[in-house]
């Protein structure tokens, strides 16, 4: 199987787009400093997190999955231009909700991050 053109420079900005949000969100710096946060001992696994005031593997994982979210909501509405009238309406109400979506996340994560119990 062979792609066209341009599926192949879709396929590239993608994966571009995806690497960024990935750097942005803290996963690559994440990857280097702290590789894994789960020890396994004696048949159980336990949680090491001696840093509980910096970010960790999983809330860069959320925060990734938010900022995607959000640019897919981006995205989504300057798709609708091209279309007709009612896919456009459509995608512009789907792409506002996950903009939404995606910033609930991120405000979310940041307020659990606050709570004293979380520290």
């Amino acid at each position: 199987m062979r792609l066209s053109e341009d599926a192949l420079k879709n396929l590239k900005a993608t994966l571009v787009v995806i690497a960024c949000l990935y750097i942005i969100s803290g996963g690559f710096y994440n990857r280097i400093m702290k590789p894994g946060e789960y020890a396994y001992w004696k048949g159980n696994w336990y949680t090491i997190s001696p840093d509980m005031d910096e970010q960790t593997t999983r809330e860069s994982f959320i925060a990734f999955i938010c900022h995607l979210t959000t640019f897919t909501g981006i995205f989504l509405m300057t798709q609708s231009q091209k279309r007709r009238r009612l896919t456009a309406n459509r995608l512009m109400i789907l792409g506002l909700v996950l903009i939404i979506a995606g910033l609930i996340g991120s405000y979310s994560l940041i307020e659990v991050k606050r709570l004293p119990w979380y520290q």
